[in-house]
């Protein structure tokens, strides 16, 4: 499962950045946070603080570009 999800992402990433680079590399900087948010729905694991932390900060920090950029 986990070979088929990481070619699956590299496909998506390789045909996002063919629309446009800078999407593909704001969206491809969340895997952390994803992996993070999926390991907490999908296997019921516990998140610690710094986790938390981190992925308001990955989520505010693509907000906040997003709102810069458009």
């Amino acid at each position: 499962m986990g070979g088929v999800s990481e070619v699956a992402g590299l496909v998506s990433f390789a045909f996002g950045a063919r629309q446009g680079i800078a999407v593909a590399v704001v969206l491809g900087s969340q895997f952390a946070a994803i992996s993070a948010v999926a390991a907490y729905v999908l296997f019921r694991e516990r998140l610690a603080r710094l986790q938390l932390a981190g992925v308001v900060v990955i989520v505010a920090g693509v907000t906040i570009l997003s709102a810069i950029r458009g």
